[in-house]
């Protein structure tokens, strides 16, 4: 009889989730190819412990008999968690149900002391590196506004020229109603003359993608004036 196999897969961010290495579909085709017919996944840091693919990994596999499926696989140790709670309470629920864990990148014996052992250095070592990544992080920014540095991540509407923000005239978009040409800039400022004349997130949505030809459930044209 062939063997029940399900996996679990993650990334942190959705960038990650389209790159080219262990991206979310690189994974997912690993585990497939391993033998899973089921796969649960989350687009979510490693660090947050409640995240819906892993929620609902452990409500089906709560709702099994002990032996329906025979193993969970998935590609490393930091795929599932950074936490030793979070990794340690999935773990006792699939030891309840005689499934195996299988981290195909991870050469652990997950059922044995010594395979716990290495486990618990593995989960410790992630949490390490996750809090150095941020106080390298920290560091960099904090030296970068010593030094009158901007920030590398440009706000919405400007460039980084000369070590300095600059407005982003690239165009992006061109209105055939009014046959004009917009930029970035021209964009953002459009955004914001609409949202000071509807007070309301909402509204300024409603109002630019109507204006943009994106939308046509709510005709705001006539009640902003963007002159």
């Amino acid at each position: 009889m062939a063997k029940v196999i399900w996996a679990y897969c993650r990334v942190s961010t959705k960038e990650q989730a389209y790159s080219v290495e262990e991206s979310l579909s690189t994974q997912i085709n690993r585990c497939r190819l391993y033998g899973a017919s089921r796969t649960y996944f989350d687009i979510d840091k490693r660090t947050k412990d409640i995240r819906p693919g892993l929620k609902q990994l452990l409500e089906d596999i709560e709702s099994l008999k002990p032996g329906d499926v025979d193993q969970l696989v998935f590609t490393r140790l930091d795929r599932v968690a950074a936490s030793p709670v979070t990794f340690y309470t999935l773990l006792a629920t699939l030891r309840k149900k005689k499934i195996k864990p299988v981290a195909m990148d991870d050469s652990l014996d997950l059922e044995s002391v010594g395979g716990e052992l290495s486990a618990d250095i593995r989960l410790a070592v992630s949490k390490h590196e996750i809090q150095m990544l941020g106080l390298r992080i920290s560091k960099s920014l904090e030296y970068r506004r010593s030094q009158g540095i901007p920030h590398p991540k440009m706000p919405f509407g400007y460039v980084l020229l000369d070590d300095d923000y600059a407005f982003d005239y690239t165009p992006v978009l061109c209105h055939l109603e009014d046959k004009c040409e917009y930029s970035v800039h021209d964009i953002v400022t459009t955004v914001f003359k609409a949202f000071s004349e509807t007070h309301s997130i909402r509204g300024t949505s409603h109002w630019v993608t109507n204006y943009f030809g994106l939308y046509q459930g709510w005709n705001a044209t006539n009640n902003v004036n963007l002159t």
